[in-house]
Order: C-alpha cells, then sequence, then structure tokens
C-alpha cells in the first residue's frame, strides 16, 4: 500500500465533504438561530447531507480501486481520512458558529453567557467526539465497500 497514494486518493472526497458539512452547519446554523419556526428543517438537511457524505466515501473508496489501483486497505484508509479530516474541520467551523452566537448576549449579560459558553463549549466536545468517531468509522467501512466494488470492475 502507497500512502502517496492514499493521500492523493483522499484529497478531492475530504474537500467534497468538508464543503457540504461546511453548508449544512452554516445553514442549520442560520436556520435555528433566524428563523427558529423551522426547527424540523435543519434534520431533513443534515439526513440529505448525510446521504450525500455516505456516496461521497463510498466513491472515495470505488476511485482509489479503480484509479489509484489501491487494495481494500487502501480504499478503506482512503474513506477513513476522508471522514477524519473533514469532520474535524466541520466541527471547528460549529465551534467557531457556537461562540458567534455567543457574543450578542455577552454584552448585555456577561455572567449568563459565560455559563451559556461553558454549557456549549462541554456539549459541543461531547458531539464532536460522537461525530468524528462515527464518520471516522463509516468512512472506513464506505470506503472499503466501495474498493470492493472498484476491484471487482
Amino acid at each position: 500500500m502507497d500512502l502517496k497514494k492514499v493521500i492523493t486518493a483522499t484529497l478531492v472526497p475530504a474537500v467534497l465533504l468538508t464543503v457540504f458539512g461546511v453548508i449544512n452547519t452554516v445553514l442549520n446554523f442560520v436556520i435555528n438561530t433566524y428563523v427558529p419556526l423551522l426547527c424540523f428543517l435543519p434534520l431533513i438537511l443534515t439526513l440529505i447531507m448525510f446521504v450525500i457524505s455516505c456516496a461521497i466515501l463510498l466513491y472515495a473508496g470505488y476511485a482509489a480501486a479503480r484509479k489509484y489501483q489501491l487494495d481494500i486497505v487502501g480504499a478503506s484508509l482512503t474513506g477513513l481520512l476522508a471522514g477524519l479530516v473533514s469532520s474535524i474541520i466541520v466541527q471547528l467551523v460549529s465551534l467557531v458558529l457556537i461562540l458567534v452566537g455567543i457574543l450578542p448576549s455577552a454584552s448585555s449579560n456577561p455572567l449568563g453567557a459565560a455559563a451559556s459558553g461553558a454549557f456549549n463549549l462541554i456539549g459541543w466536545i461531547i458531539w464532536s467526539v460522537l461525530v468524528i468517531g462515527a464518520y471516522t468509522v463509516v468512512g472506513a467501512v464506505l470506503g472499503a465497500i466501495g474498493g470492493l466494488i472498484g476491484r471487482k470492475k
């Protein structure tokens, strides 16, 4: 397994996953902040983006096997890295948006903003660990499945 090929095969899927993830995060933030009556919409949007992400991870493994001639382990590693890198970047963007959401209340009630910020940060850490772990495992599994499909043809 050539690590250089794995990294090269990971670039495009990781960028696509990051772009879709950031779009999803920003849209969810805007909808939840400015249009709370449509609170169901972020859930639907997130589910759609998850399906798109799974398709990208599956393609990452397929392309790794077909285009870069990697074996199943290389295809799985490609999906794993794409899921890991993109989910870390998206979670950092979500942290920035959480902090931006706290700023307006900090000027009127600093103590309340500090308590709210601490609560949000703890929730963000727990959620980020779960999301990054899930996308890493899903990336590895779908990358391997994509690699199997790519090797058969």
